[in-house]
């Protein structure tokens, strides 16, 4: 490897790190962040490969093997920044929910530690009052033994969500609202583009779209859709309607993520906290009131 090359290789991955762009040299899973290389840390695999390249991770090889081919650290930047790119982008929108739920889940459990607290005594001593001057032994709605079990089931899910919000571990829940989709299209759209550049340097079409997909790191069901879509077409008009394909499906999937996502999380998961609260505070309320009348008819 010629070491003007790669000192320029690393200069620009160093450039880029200084300038905040989420450049990973490492693949995990499809939403999982690799964690981005410090300065420092570029600089020390610039010193280890410098002897020897059999250790770096495959996308590292192919990061420098298309450096290599096209000259340019224009597709390899955007090679190794687009996936955390594209994580980054759909991870806002899951954020910003998580973030509104907690606000609700805070309140909920605020809401129910004061109604513990402060009121249930307040609810005892009237029905004490009723049972000593009424002789009234069943009274309604005794719910409120179930008020621990969700001050506990709330504070759960709050701090559950919290640890996601605070550990930046939103995956999963990126995940169950095609989080995945969104950054295997994303990823593809841009890849393609590349893989056009490779493909006019008398490059091989299987191993231009290996090094592709190794560079922007696809999973297995995104390097097998990558690899099918283009079949053996070689022209520019190709790569460019299936980069606009791909980033037609990507924002497609971004907007119905916008839609879902508030919907599922705030009508199903805050709805049914609501809706639980609701019983359990003015429950006992009815139920007192109806007590009070019960006794007043019996007096």
């Amino acid at each position: 490897m010629k070491p003007k090359l790669h000192q320029s290789f690393y200069a620009d991955i160093e450039a880029a790190r200084l300038a905040n762009v989420p450049v990973e040299l490492c693949s995990r899973g499809l939403l999982q962040s690799t964690g981005v290389a410090s300065p420092s840390k570029v600089r020390e695999l610039a010193a280890a490969t410098e002897q020897d390249l059999s250790g770096v991770d495959d996308r590292h090889q192919a990061a420098i093997g298309v450096h290599q081919q096209l000259g340019s650290m224009v597709p390899v930047l955007d090679g190794l920044s687009a996936r955390a790119l594209a994580r980054r982008e759909f991870a806002v929108v899951v954020r910003r929910v998580l973030w509104y739920l907690t606000l609700v889940l805070l309140l909920a459990l605020l809401g129910l530690l004061y109604f513990y607290f402060h009121i249930v005594p307040e609810y005892e001593l009237v029905r004490r009052d009723i049972q000593m001057y009424h002789g009234v032994t069943e009274f309604n709605s005794e719910s409120f033994r179930y008020l621990v079990p969700l001050m506990v089931a709330v504070a759960v899910l709050l701090l559950v969500t919290l640890v996601l919000l605070l550990a930046k571990k939103t995956n999963l829940v990126m995940g169950w609202f095609g989080g995945r989709k969104y950054v295997r299209y994303k990823v593809s759209s841009a890849a393609v583009r590349t893989l056009g550049l490779l493909a006019s340097k008398d490059v091989s079409l299987n191993e231009a779209a290996g090094n592709t997909a190794t560079l922007y790191a696809l999973d297995k069901v995104g390097q097998k859709e990558f690899s099918k879509s283009f079949g053996e077409a070689t022209d520019a008009e190709t790569y460019q309607i299936l980069s606009q394909y791909w980033s037609l499906q990507a924002a497609k999937t971004f907007e119905r993520a916008r839609t879902i996502v508030p919907v599922v999380v705030l009508t199903v998961v805050g709805g049914s906290v609501v809706l639980a609260y609701g019983v359990l505070v003015y429950g006992p309320l009815v139920g007192l009131i109806r007590d009070l009348i019960k006794s007043g008819v019996s007096s």
